[in-house]
């Protein structure tokens, strides 16, 4: 799933005076331009002229705001994981509230103009005809300025959604995420998992980013695995900044298995606090194959591995890429 293709959302007054000057200058192309139908007398020539304002009006403005609507997921249809996401980083109920009045002031625009074309058409007196006219310029403003703040907080919106991660969802793709502490060597892991230009995408939130890489699988030629680098965190979900609540939700929602990531050295965390992170890991994901990965092994000795090894007899330990890379692909 992917957000960058939303489009910028611009100001009310800058799509009413898109529109308006759009107007002028259909109206001044017809004037001028002697194949035009425009009728026999000034009473037809200004009805069809003040027509075509109002029709361009209408084709710009609804154009612009059924775009705005369309471009937006619909959010019951999304994937969990993206659902979940967007309840923690945006009001989704004024989301949608928002893009229910954009949808709104569409069809209120197509609404007057049926009311001022009839009332054009029907128009007899050449002042009365500019007057529909200008009342119906009145009407049309006052309906885009009622939706001035619904276009603003779509707009909020949308920011914040280009900033989403392009994860796929576990039906799209198999994922394996790599988890654990902050700086535990994930990152290092990621790019031998993956080829040598491996394609990593990188999704700042505060001032850490989540990676994305992708390798051929080799045990089913033709598709593709996903591999997510989600940093762990033993605080409560409440008390996680943003970029943990969106490692949490990707693991929950959109991996298959997952490597833990051990770094016995400590330079990243106590060996405490990888143990309770690991721990609540298993608990929390009990339906998902777990695997230990140790990372940093050449500053390691072997007893030092031998020991943990020893200690996590239960586990799948492995400190092999290879094997690692074999239990992948299974």
């Amino acid at each position: 799933m992917n957000f960058q293709n939303l489009n910028k959302i611009e100001s009310w007054q800058t799509y009413l005076d898109i529109a308006f000057k759009s107007a002028s200058d259909g109206a001044e192309a017809m004037r001028t331009n002697k194949g035009e139908m425009l009728g026999h007398d000034r009473l037809n020539k200004s009805k069809n002229i003040e027509l075509r304002k109002i029709h361009i009006i209408r084709d710009i403005l609804s154009k612009a705001l059924s775009k705005i609507v369309q471009s937006f997921p619909q959010i019951g249809e999304l994937p969990v994981f993206y659902q979940e996401l967007m309840k923690i980083t945006l009001e989704v109920g004024l989301l949608k509230q928002s893009l229910g009045g954009i949808n709104w002031a569409e069809k209120r625009i197509y609404a007057l103009t049926a009311e001022y074309e009839k009332k054009i058409v029907k128009c007899m007196e050449m002042t009365k005809v500019n007057g529909y006219r200008q009342e119906f310029y009145g009407r049309i403003s006052s309906t885009i300025k009622q939706v001035k703040n619904c276009l603003e907080y779509v707009d909020e919106c949308r920011k914040i959604m280009k900033g989403y991660p392009a994860i796929k969802t576990a039906e799209d793709i198999k994922t394996v995420a790599l988890f654990g502490f902050p700086n535990v060597g994930k990152s290092t892991i990621l790019s031998k998992l993956t080829p040598a230009k491996p394609e990593i995408k990188a999704y700042a939130f505060t001032t850490k980013q989540i990676n994305l890489g992708y390798r051929k699988s080799e045990s089913h030629p033709g598709e593709k695995l996903q591999i997510i680098d989600t940093p762990g965190s033993l605080d409560r979900f409440e008390k996680m900044n943003l970029i943990e609540k969106q490692a949490y939700l990707a693991l929950k929602y959109c991996t298959e298995k997952i490597i833990y990531v051990f770094d016995l050295t400590e330079a990243s965390a106590p060996i405490q606090d990888q143990e309770e992170l690991f721990q609540r890991m298993k608990k929390e994901h009990k339906d998902k194959p777990v695997v230990v990965y140790l990372s940093k092994t050449d500053q390691l000795d072997n007893e030092r591995i031998a020991v943990f090894k020893k200690a996590h007899q239960k586990e799948t330990v492995f400190s092999s890429l290879l094997e690692l890379e074999a239990w992948i692909e299974q």
